[in-house]
This record gives structure tokens, sequence and C-alpha cells, in this order.
């Protein structure tokens, strides 16, 4: 998905809606997701156009808690954290509406370039394949966002599909944590001067936020929504995936600065949910530093988000280009 594919051939919501509704009634449904039986692999979708806008920026630095200057929000024209450029939803969403039950299990994602607040993004999508993993259907989507027809942002989700789980399916929560917790999140301190095989990184203490609002009614089959997410085994409303994404993304660039967009990619796996309130870990540990390519040396780090007594929610590896000089942010 390396270019932007003209809007000719493309199918429209409406057409979409029709192919699919012709195999399955229940498509057109209100509120309804699409099943796993009639999931028309190895569609496009997109592009959309969209921008951040700069209310929505302040609000996620204010939840967020990364302290970077280049995220911060002072009139000016500041960085995209990597979910405001993140494309899959929206290009979805502009043709099937709401992404109601579905579940993140597993993100690929691939950082090119950093992207400025005032940039216009342009984003596509692809259903790649539907599969069972021990009996529970899952779909993989990739997406790729583009700036002025350049790639900033390759990423692949595996999304369990609950429409078409067993009601006995359940999914898990981290512990709800009681007695003496932190009041305020903590920063990581002073990025380590070396990365050399077993540096640790982190930690950096959040408390989960929501980063959107889901009490509407089109949100009532969302894993979100506490009332449906209680139905498949959660204490509440899962936090959004790229929450705990963009904590480890958070402790990377304390470490690699703005070089971590030169190419990093992160492999991360979903465990347990987290809920608005929990307070969580998270930490690395640089595993090896490869030379692959003599002229792109790489380290590779494994990280981990978990609660406070350790068990943990996302784990993940990423892959990161090094360089002597990627250190601060400026």
């Amino acid at each position: 998905m390396r270019g932007v594919p003209d809007r000719a051939g493309l199918k429209s919501a409406p057409e979409v809606t029709n192919m699919l509704s012709a195999q399955d009634p229940s498509v057109k449904d209100e509120g309804r997701s699409l099943r796993f039986h009639c999931l028309p692999v190895g569609m496009d979708v997109g592009p959309v156009e969209f921008r951040v806008r700069p209310e929505s920026h302040k609000k996620h630095g204010k939840l967020h808690a990364i302290p970077h200057p280049v995220y911060a929000f002072d009139g000016g024209n500041p960085l995209l954290f990597p979910f405001e450029t993140w494309s899959m939803p929206r290009a979805l969403s502009s043709v099937f509406g709401p992404l109601n039950e579905l579940v993140h299990t597993s993100a690929t994602w691939r950082f090119l370039a950093p992207v400025s607040l005032k940039e216009l993004l342009q984003g596509i999508a692809r259903i790649q394949s539907s599969y069972r993993i021990r009996q529970t259907p899952r779909v993989l989507v990739s997406s790729s966002t583009y700036v002025r027809g350049r790639p900033v942002l390759e990423t692949t989700d595996e999304l369990l599909m609950l429409a078409d789980t067993e009601p006995s399916f359940r999914l898990k929560s981290i512990p709800a944590e009681h007695g003496n917790l932190p009041t305020e999140p903590s920063a990581p301190g002073n990025a380590p001067r070396n990365v050399a095989p077993g540096t640790l990184l982190g930690p950096i203490v959040h408390r989960a936020t929501m980063r959107m609002d889901w009490t509407g009614e089109k949100w009532r089959a969302n894993i979100h929504c506490d009332e449906y997410a209680r139905r498949w085994g959660l204490r509440a409303g899962a936090v959004e995936g790229f929450v705990p994404l963009e904590y480890m993304i958070g402790l990377l660039l304390e470490v690699f600065g703005l070089g971590f967009y030169d190419g990093s990619v992160l492999h991360a796996k979903f465990l347990r949910a987290l809920h608005p309130g929990d307070w969580v870990r998270t930490t690395g540990r640089v595993l090896a530093a490869l030379l692959a390519d003599a002229d792109r040396p790489e380290v590779l780090v494994e990280l981990r988000v978990e609660s406070l007594s350790g068990v943990p929610a996302v784990t993940a590896v990423c892959f990161v280009p090094y360089r002597s000089n990627n250190s601060d942010l400026k």
C-alpha cells in the first residue's frame, strides 16, 4: 500500500452496504457490525482526508501526559501524537459506520515520519484476511497514512470479532488495585546515555484514561461501553488499545528522540484490558543491537505495560533505528 490509490474504482458506502446486505440482511440494521462470514477480504477502503483539530490535540496532550515539548500545544504548530495519524478507524468507519463489536488483539505499526498539526492527512485501509484462532473469529486490517503523497505511518491490526464469538467467551481485565496508589503520573527521569543490551528503560507510571466519549447510543455494542464490556467479562469499558501503545512510544521517544520516526517497527500483543482510573507502569529493556545493515544499525527493545502489581496488559517488541545523536528531542 505504498501509493495513495485513486478514488476511481473504490466503492461508496451505499454500494458496500448493498453488496454485504445481499449476503446478510442484518448488515443494514442500525448499530449492527459486519459479520465474519461476509467480510469483503481484499477490499481497499478510502482514501479519506482529515486534519486533527487543535482543540482535540490539546485535549489529547492533557490526557496523555507525555511531556515532550514537540507535542505541546502553545498556539504554534506541534507534532501530532502517532495515534492521531492512525487512519484505519477513519477509513473503515467511512464505509462501514461505527466499528462496534471489535477488540484489538495485536498491532504492528511502522513509523516513517513525524507529522505536524496543520498537515492534511490521507488514509487508506485494506481488509487483508479473516481466520479463526482457538475458535474465535479474527480480521486483519492494514492501513497507511500519507502527507502530501508520502507515507508517514503503516499499520497492520488484528481485531477479534465479538459479533461472531460464542457468548461464553470471556475477555480479561488487569486487576483492580487498592491501597497506596500514586496521585500523579511519573516521568521517566534521565534517559540512559547508551542503549547497550540489558539497558533498562523507564519506568513511567500513567493513570489510564479514555480518549473518546463512548456513551452515545451508536456505541451501545462497543467494547469501550461499560454495559457491553461487562457482557464479555470485563470490569468496565476498555480503554482504547492505542493508549498503552502511546505509553510505550512515549518511553521510546525519551531515549531515541525524533530518530524513532525513521522507520521504527512496533509489534504489540494485547493481553488484558485497561480501564479508566487504572494505574499502570510502562517499562522497557534493550535486548540486542542489530547490524544487518551497516548503514542502518537497529536496537531491539522489549516493552511492557502492566499493573502496578506486575500483571501484563500489553507486551511488545520494537525495532528502532539507532544513531548516537538520536537522544534528545529539540
